[in-house]
């Protein structure tokens, strides 16, 4: 069905002291998996990145009570390590994935901050594989509104950095409040699409109510701003719950409203899709919705190290249980995100 190559971050670990730059060069991602006897490209549009000293003590131990034991006793160093230019390059390589989007938001209160600044730096150290989106400043919006869309503006000058990443539940904002219309408003000018967390979140503090994650409240603003893309992340998944309701309308949206993009998240993770169910029901819904051109793929990150691995292989599972042809598997693990970012198909060798 599918197949990889040894490049495998288990047998790597051993000898990460001494050896581990060389082989994770060496490790060639490219070639790395068949999908119907046919090699497939990767590009993860979303990858969390976080830093340990930016984030509230319970998102640390909310963090550090997802790795293994006894790695929970050395959280700090382990999610550091992960979250570096490096670890992320192995995950990645360790998955098959040939390039990442970074996905950061502003969230001091929930799940941590990380700089614009600190993304760039894991995209220079990222042997040109990585690109980023740019988290906004959204606290006291009525006074510091012009500020933050000032910054926004000089982040999206950068090349590397492709779209903005938004999680209202972390950041405490209302989607359906058309004072943060703004923010889609600069996204259009930049051609730069707009990555909205959906669903609820398992973050100590985070806001659950439907304004901060319901699809739906979303609608008002995709609806007023045609000229911005807008992704659904996570596609209204309650991963609290590990039910799937806001899926229908988030399918019913990206029929109505060309702007609308879906995808997963961490739908398909080893930790909110254990068995694959979700994501293969998910896959086969927006294959009857005739969606598939507006899907994306997007791991969530690797925390633990192994999970990117581990949702691509759920993810591929689930694409064969809903009978995806090779081309719509590869319309959903690169093209799409291709034809939305402006990116160059990745040249084989």
């Amino acid at each position: 069905m599918f197949d990889k190559n040894p490049c495998d971050i288990n047998l790597l670990m051993p000898l990460q002291l001494f050896a581990l730059p060389f082989l994770t060069t060496a490790c060639n991602i490219k070639d790395t998996i068949n999908y119907r006897n046919t090699l497939l490209r990767f590009t993860d549009v979303h990858i969390d990145v976080r830093q340990w000293e930016n984030m509230p003590s319970a998102a640390q131990t909310h963090m550090a009570s997802q790795l293994p034991f006894p790695d929970v006793f050395d959280a700090e160093d382990i999610l550091n390590e992960l979250y570096s230019s490096e670890g992320i390059i192995r995950e990645m390589n360790a998955a098959g994935i040939d390039r990442g989007i970074l996905f950061s938001t502003h969230s001091p209160a929930i799940s941590g901050v990380i700089a614009t600044e600190t993304i760039l730096e894991r995209i220079e150290n990222g042997e040109e594989r990585l690109w980023g989106l740019a988290s906004v400043n959204t606290d006291l919006w009525a006074v510091n509104e012009t500020q933050a869309i000032s910054t926004l503006e000089a982040n999206l000058s950068h090349d590397a950095i492709l779209g903005v990443a938004l999680s209202p539940s972390h950041q405490r904002f209302r989607m359906d409040d058309p004072i943060y219309w703004s923010i889609y408003e600069k996204a259009a000018e930049f051609n730069a699409p707009v990555f909205v967390q959906t669903g609820s979140s398992t973050f100590t503090g985070a806001f659950q109510g439907s304004a901060y994650t319901s699809p739906n409240a979303l609608e008002f603003a995709i609806e007023a701003n045609p000229d911005t893309s807008f992704v659904l992340s996570g596609l209204g998944f309650d991963r609290i719950e590990a039910s799937h309701n806001g899926l229908g309308d988030c399918l019913r949206m990206a029929r109505d409203y060309d702007n609308v993009w879906l995808e997963a998240g961490s739908i398909g993770s080893p930790r909110f899709d254990p068995d694959g169910v979700v994501i293969e029901q998910t896959a086969k819904l927006i294959k009857e919705a005739e969606l598939i051109d507006r899907f994306l793929f997007g791991t969530g990150g690797s925390v633990p190290s192994g999970s990117a691995d581990a949702t691509v292989d759920s993810v591929i599972e689930a694409f064969m249980g809903a009978d995806y042809t090779y081309d719509e598997a590869l319309s959903v693990f690169s093209a799409n995100a291709e034809s939305l970012f402006g990116l160059s198909p990745s040249v084989w060798p």
